[in-house]
């Protein structure tokens, strides 16, 4: 995974849009758009997968980066209108202040083949006796 400053606040864009890979809590469309749609347009461009692993930390998934490229996780898309304010308030979801993620710009394979870049919470803490899980929610 390649780690871009969380400080950019626009983002990676193809034309004009921005996009987040959600893997967890962030693929359930009425908790993004309690989140940010009073913020930002937004809508789901598709599924993809990230190079990673997920782990279960409980009431959230947690994405680790993996040098295996048979590592996947699964996901969407979501192509933000107005990036700024959008990332900021998913920022503050997320705990990346508090040191519980980081956001990152990561290379999204869509399911049609063609990758694209997006921004993804990856954990920040240690998945040390956390059970791996193939997608979320693992119940």
């Amino acid at each position: 995974m390649r780690v871009k400053d969380t400080a950019n606040a626009g983002g990676p864009t193809i034309g004009n849009a921005c996009y987040v890979f959600a893997y967890g809590t962030l693929r359930e469309v009425d908790r993004l758009q309690a989140l940010i749609g009073a913020v930002s347009g937004w809508r789901v461009a598709g599924e993809g997968s990230v190079q990673g692993r997920l782990y279960d930390a409980g009431e959230y998934p947690a994405l680790v980066p993996s040098g295996d490229a048979q590592d996947r996780v699964s996901g969407i898309l979501i192509e933000l209108d107005d990036p700024g304010p959008a990332l900021k308030r998913l920022d503050t979801y997320e705990g990346v202040d508090a040191g519980l993620y980081r956001r990152e710009l990561v290379a999204v394979e869509r399911s049609g083949g063609t990758v694209v870049d997006a921004w993804v919470y990856v954990y920040r803490r240690s998945v040390q006796g956390l059970p791996r899980i193939a997608r979320w929610p693992s119940r």
